[in-house]
């Protein structure tokens, strides 16, 4: 990693932020359908996840859209 440019580091990074957040929504779905997790806990944990990951969409989609990729 630390041969990367600072750019496709950054990119990795977001990226990195992205899987977690959309493996951390996968494993909430499945254990609140599974029943360990409750309505109310599900609830109260599947917004910010799913900010997350539209967060981290949003980052990399601008930096492919940006000039010179940045």
């Amino acid at each position: 990693l630390d041969e990367l440019a600072p750019d496709a580091r950054q990119r990795l990074s977001l990226a990195e932020e992205r899987d977690r957040a959309l493996a951390a929504l996968k494993e909430l779905e499945f254990d609140h359908r599974t029943g360990k997790v409750s309505d109310d806990d599900y609830r109260a944990q599947v917004g910010p996840l799913r900010r997350a990951a539209a967060e981290a969409l949003r980052a990399l989609e601008a930096r492919e859209h940006a000039p010179h990729g940045r």
